[in-house]
């Protein structure tokens, strides 16, 4: 379950990764010139490597290894146990899919997206990795294949909240507000409870012109720890431009 106090970083312009997970399973968050919110699925150490065969015993090791720098944010340490693993095994789908979560998180999108392309190339049923591959693009500005991705996760996964965040995001970034307002309210039926979820639907509201639900949604999400200031500055923002 995402963590209920949230900040400013995850309402500003631009794509930006939140290394939190949504509850049941794997997720994600975004930026743009008009909406945030980017949902990130956890890694879990105990999975298996996916696709992963041959040398795996060594391979896995590394992996867990990695996992564990990762989630105390010792990346770099992350990135060379994740280099050996994937040296060891190149089909393990874990290794790439979460080397590529450790790509994004640097700000390198581009090798993310390569690396989430080879996960899905071996687990192409993996709904999370189309999700983070979604985040990639989406911070590389390439939102129609972030929405592609998007929507290709919500195909294999209709229950993750992430990719209904994440895409309802998207489709504020791209001025199809009423859009942002239907899969914004899909993720709030599916967790009442995320304060990411309540202030995007607040900005796509206020785009629409819809004062009373935006404010009703603003009041929500500052139950949920979002910063009030922050949020209604970020609304004021949002409606001057074009």
């Amino acid at each position: 379950m995402w963590a209920k106090k949230v900040t400013l970083a995850f309402l500003v312009a631009t794509l930006a990764l939140v290394l939190a997970a949504c509850g049941g399973g794997s997720s994600e968050t975004q930026e743009s010139g008009a909406a945030a919110s980017e949902t990130k699925e956890s890694a879990t150490p105990g999975s298996q490597p996916q696709g992963s065969s041959g040398s795996e015993t060594e391979s896995e090791r590394h992996v867990m290894l990695a996992l564990g720098h990762q989630v105390a944010g010792r990346l770099g340490d992350a990135m060379a146990e994740f280099d050996e693993a994937i040296r060891l095994d190149p089909e393990n789908g874990t290794a790439l899919h979460n080397r590529g979560r450790a790509l994004h998180t640097m700000g390198q999108d581009e090798r993310a997206v390569e690396d989430y392309g080879e996960a899905i190339r071996i687990s192409p049923q993996d709904s999370t990795a189309y999700s983070d591959r979604g985040m990639a693009y989406s911070r590389l500005e390439q939102l129609e294949m972030a929405l592609q991705d998007f929507d290709e996760s919500l195909r294999l996964d209709p229950q993750s909240i992430s990719s209904y965040i994440n895409r309802g995001a998207t489709y504020i970034r791209l001025g199809e507000h009423e859009k942002a307002v239907q899969d914004l309210d899909e993720a709030i039926e599916l967790d009442p409870e995320l304060g990411i979820s309540y202030g995007n639907r607040a900005i796509a509201h206020s785009h629409l012109g819809n004062d009373r639900e935006a404010q009703l949604d603003l009041d929500r999400a500052v139950e949920w720890g979002i910063d009030r200031g922050a949020l209604e500055q970020f609304i004021e923002d949002a409606k001057k431009q074009p």
